[in-house]
């Protein structure tokens, strides 16, 4: 438990993004874009990160350190189009030098809390399948790998699925 102290004695601070938050902060979201990229992934655009989707708004939170000037996490969620008892974890990332501390398993307890709020039963997401440090939280926090999957960028995932709740 002493992670989530580091955390606290840190002085990091959780909140939900907006829109505007995202718009007049977009470097800070972009300069913790290689702890995404190095994994393999591709960085995302501004059109990426601005992309309208069901409940991105109210189930998409970030961690920022006390001074306030430094994104170091963020989660972004959405709800399915097709299945609004599902959710999607679109992106999750944690700035490396701050790993360990609790953060991403903050983050994710604050996504799954919104998605509660809002009915919402399962939670999906994807993880290339050479990144084991993810899947290795993914199976932590509760979630099944129920597929594994090939992108459209060719990269091969696990495909994860979560009860939420516990009934």
């Amino acid at each position: 438990m002493g992670s989530s102290n580091a955390a606290i004695d840190r002085n990091i601070v959780y909140e939900q993004i907006t829109r505007g938050y995202l718009e007049a902060n977009l470097e800070r979201f972009f300069a913790i874009e290689s702890n995404w990229t190095e994994l393999g992934e591709e960085a995302w655009t501004e059109d990426n990160f601005l992309l309208e989707l069901p409940l991105k708004w109210d189930l998409s939170f970030l961690c920022k350190d006390g001074d306030g000037e430094s994104i170091i996490g963020y989660v972004i969620g959405s709800c399915s189009k097709d299945d609004p008892s599902i959710s999607q974890v679109n992106k999750i990332i944690v700035d490396n030098s701050y790993r360990g501390m609790g953060i991403g398993t903050k983050l994710m307890d604050l996504y799954t809390q919104a998605c509660l709020k809002r009915g919402i039963k399962y939670s999906q997401l994807k993880a290339l399948t050479n990144n084991n440090k993810a899947n290795t939280f993914y199976d932590r926090l509760g979630y099944y790998q129920i597929d594994t999957v090939k992108g459209t960028d060719d990269l091969v995932r696990h495909f994860y699925e979560k009860k939420l709740g516990g009934d």
